[in-house]
């Protein structure tokens, strides 16, 4: 992995010298170091974890842009039951998983074919898993490729992450980037956010604008008392494009999906639990999300939903 990378390297400062790199930079990258030999440094699969919960904050788009809360218990777990290995075979972009493999620890194996996906390939052997992962200018072998899958095939953006417009809203306004008792705030940022900009400097002075613009025909009173409020509302979302959209690398919104859960309910966990992964007997992937999770509250009134932590009253 440490000679690929330097050899990945060499080649990425040639293209930027001759300005031949691709944009947008395409993704996954085939030539990072396992998750045995990174992330598995510290976050150690035989360390037992247990359940815990998360909480994610959303708002809705109504005129009191009310705060929503959903309440997750995840089943972390750990590795006390030996070792489960999972391959899989996919496209390059590892969007579209073709076929997944499990080994138990007894050995045994169980096979799963995507009825909606791609040709059909041979069945996966240590061999082909050794040279799976293709470098940067291979081809795409017929069939797919084999991986064995590890952290990053669902933490595929642990860092260098981009939002969608509906996740950059609702963190401004949870952090008070933008005050949240502006009217319909947030459904009037989506709207700008999703326009087409031919640059960050073009964004954000249309949206910073656009906001103005709307409180002033709207909320004439507002605009006036608040001004300052507005003005922040308007820089802070012109912020938001500017720093998840970069018009010269073609970059917009989704073009770097996050695999970490159903975000939308696609991709992510979907792209192998689904009706259409089925074994030769017919046996679907499973679909119950209450192997990862139990959902406590779904997108409920933040006024509706208490919360403690263990030992308070």
């Amino acid at each position: 992995s440490f000679l690929k990378a330097k050899v990945s390297g060499v080649r990425q400062v040639f293209r930027l010298w001759t300005d031949t790199y691709e944009r947008p930079i395409p993704t996954p990258v085939h030539d990072l170091r396992p998750a045995s030999a990174t992330c598995e440094h510290c976050h150690w699969p035989t360390k037992y974890v247990g359940d815990r919960a998360q909480v994610i904050n959303k708002f809705r788009s109504d005129s009191a842009n009310t705060p929503l809360l959903s309440v997750l218990q995840v089943h972390v777990g750990g590795q006390t039951l030996g070792t489960y290995e999972v391959s899989y075979r996919s496209d390059p972009s590892r969007e579209e998983i073709r076929e997944v493999v499990l080994r138990r620890p007894d050995g045994s194996e169980q096979r799963w074919l995507n009825s909606a996906a791609g040709a059909s390939g041979s069945a996966v052997d240590d061999e082909e898993l050794r040279e799976a992962d293709r470098g940067e200018g291979q081809t795409e072998p017929e069939g797919g490729t084999w991986r064995k899958m590890d952290c990053v095939d669902c933490h595929n953006r642990p860092t260098h992450v981009y939002w969608t417009p509906e996740q950059a809203m609702d963190q401004a306004l949870l952090r008070e980037g933008v005050s949240a008792d502006l009217p319909f705030v947030r459904r009037e940022g989506l709207r700008l956010l999703k326009e087409e900009y031919d640059s960050q400097d073009e964004a954000i002075a249309g949206i910073a604008a656009g906001i103005e613009d709307f409180y002033s025909k709207t909320y004439p009173e507002i605009a006036i008392a608040r001004a300052s409020d507005v003005a922040e509302a308007g820089r802070v979302i012109g912020l938001l494009w500017s720093t998840n959209v970069f018009p010269p690398m073609n970059v917009t919104w989704g073009t770097y999906a996050d695999h970490l859960g159903h975000p939308g309910f696609k991709g992510g966990c979907l792209r192998c639990h689904t009706d259409t992964m089925a074994t030769e007997d017919g046996e679907a992937m499973t679909q119950d999300c209450t192997l990862c999770h139990q959902v406590l509250a779904m997108d409920r009134p933040a006024s509706e939903v208490r919360l403690q932590t263990s030992g308070s009253d």
